[in-house]
């Protein structure tokens, strides 16, 4: 009898079992990535904030003496969780592969929160959508959201939590909330007070400026009052918001978010394409190698050009979606969602956050394009849910192949083995051997970055440049332009510079002793 009722449901709701389905492959294999392969794929952003945390383990506190803070304190992001989870296993790679996996299962609880009152296909599509590994690197969408450090994790999902508390605050009558529906408020609340104390202005201002502004103005021009809790939820938003900007300033001179400066004339055009570029670029769906043929009927064209089907459909959805707003036909979600996209847009286009290349910094698009998914799922589901019965199925159909392959296309390179600093590895054991105090990596200041968490600090690996002074970045000042020690210490060079086997550099003399890992090692001569 239950076979038949469970068979009967499954019948009855084929497509939202097939998105769960898929759904649950992705969880599973976003968390086989983060407990499996954290180690092996090592760089420079998750050197510098694997050893701040531990570092933050040792002090026994968030605020380190005499650390050199970079762009934010880095505790709005996967590392709040890993910090507690380390002190426990002492495993830092752990500590941030569970830690991503719960913040992962928290952020598909609020897709659930914000589509509440929706059928269960416009959660399920949009974590299907938020899931798929669309491009893989330090900054790119996979790891900004899943994977290291997550560093954008809690940045791209308070304005999503902030729309789908007012959306509660709207649909829900007082009578009927219970104490423990005021959870959300709660943790909102947390997360709005820690992301602004940690980085500043910055989500205040892309994030929640254009949902509240968005939201007054839907409640003037429908000539409605915001239901009560609104009140309190926008308070706590710009209070805590507020509190947090200050106590930043205060600690660390105000986050980065800070310091962004508007374009020239002369520098918009190529701003207007670097933007739209770098949306493609972030979700995978345009070549960034250079000097690099891609066939188009290769696998990784055909993933390319799915995911930029994928964009275009989303840029699409979403200009839908402003007409809609336009002929006063868009609800409150709606609004709230692509009024986030659009003013993350303006800023962007008026601002200059490019850095090496005209779409470097694309990973400010996260905060935007989040919601723009949202938005595309509701146009695309609301447009299914209008169609007869055959026509549903073949647009279904269509949408779950699209859907199989850029994740089949997507996930190997997530789920890749290869060590990437096998060589970093061979390196700092060799050096542990030597049992010295300083290893000094001569212009490299990403590998001494992640030498310090490979070896977990047990000899000081500092870049030093040919001026003779150390740096690093997101580490103690004591080595922001410091001074280089000869005793006890050695001298890494890689072998892409020449200086043969001895040779003199600001003010010391070099004893070449061994090679390893295609880098030269020096003692300093007397």
């Amino acid at each position: 009898m239950k076979n038949k009722k469970l068979f009967l449901y499954i019948k009855n709701n084929f497509w939202a079992c097939l998105l769960l389905l898929i759904f649950i492959i992705q969880f599973l294999l976003i968390a086989l990535c983060n407990i499996k392969l954290l180690d092996n794929n090592i760089d420079c952003d998750t050197g510098k904030l694997f050893v701040h945390i531990m570092k933050m383990a040792e002090h026994n506190s968030i605020i380190i003496p005499n650390w050199s803070y970079v762009s934010t304190f880095e505790i709005d992001c996967s590392s709040l969780l890993a910090l507690p989870i380390y002190k426990l296993t002492n495993d830092i790679y752990l500590s941030f592969g569970i830690a991503n996996i719960i913040f992962l299962a928290g952020l598909i609880g609020i897709i659930f929160f914000l589509f509440k009152d929706k059928n269960i296909m416009y959660p399920l599509l949009t974590a299907n959508l938020f899931c798929i590994p669309y491009s893989v690197g330090m900054l790119d969408y996979f790891n900004m959201l899943f994977f290291g450090g997550a560093q954008y994790i809690i940045k791209g999902t308070l304005p999503l939590f902030l729309i789908a508390i007012i959306l509660w605050c709207e649909s829900t009558p007082n009578k009927k909330r219970k104490f423990y529906s005021f959870i959300p408020l709660a943790l909102f609340a947390f997360f709005v007070f820690l992301n602004a104390f940690s980085s500043g202005i910055y989500v205040l201002f892309v994030g929640f400026f254009p949902v509240l502004v968005s939201y007054a103005l839907y409640k003037i021009l429908k000539c409605e009052k915001p239901a009560k809790l609104s009140y309190l939820t926008i308070g706590l938003t710009l209070v805590l918001s507020i509190a947090g900007i200050i106590l930043n300033k205060i600690c660390m001179d105000g986050g980065r978010g800070a310091g962004m400066i508007l374009v020239s004339v002369f520098q918009i055009i190529a701003n207007v394409f670097g933007c739209f570029a770098g949306i493609f670029e972030l979700f995978g769906g345009i070549s960034h190698e250079l000097n690099v043929d891609v066939a188009v009927l290769s696998p990784e064209g055909v993933g390319i050009l799915l995911k930029a089907v994928l964009v275009h459909t989303f840029i699409i959805c979403g200009i839908i979606a402003f007409i809609k707003i336009l002929r006063k036909k868009a609800d409150l979600r709606l609004v709230l969602l692509l009024s986030v996209f659009i003013w993350n847009m303006f800023v962007l286009l008026a601002t200059n956050t490019k850095a090496g290349s005209s779409t470097y910094e694309y990973r400010y698009h996260i905060i935007g394009m989040l919601p723009l998914i949202c938005v595309s799922v509701i146009i695309l589901l609301n447009y299914w849910n209008e169609l007869k019965i055959f026509q549903k199925r073949i647009f279904a159909t269509t949408a779950i192949l699209v859907l199989v392959c850029i994740n089949v296309l997507s996930f190997p390179k997530a789920l890749d083995r290869t060590d990437k600093q096998a060589e970093l590895k061979v390196l700092c054991a060799y050096c542990d051997q030597l049992d010295v105090d300083y290893v000094y990596l001569y212009d490299a200041s990403n590998d001494a970055d992640m030498c310090r968490l490979i070896t977990q600090d047990d000899a000081h690996y500092l870049f030093v440049g040919s001026g003779g002074t150390t740096w690093a970045y997101d580490y103690y000042e004591t080595y922001v332009g410091g001074p280089v020690y000869s005793e006890n210490a050695i001298l890494v060079v890689d072998n892409r510079y020449d200086f043969g086997d001895s040779f003199e550099s600001f003010g010391y003399k070099f004893e070449k002793f061994d090679t390893v890992a295609n880098r030269t090692l020096y003692y300093f001569s007397e």
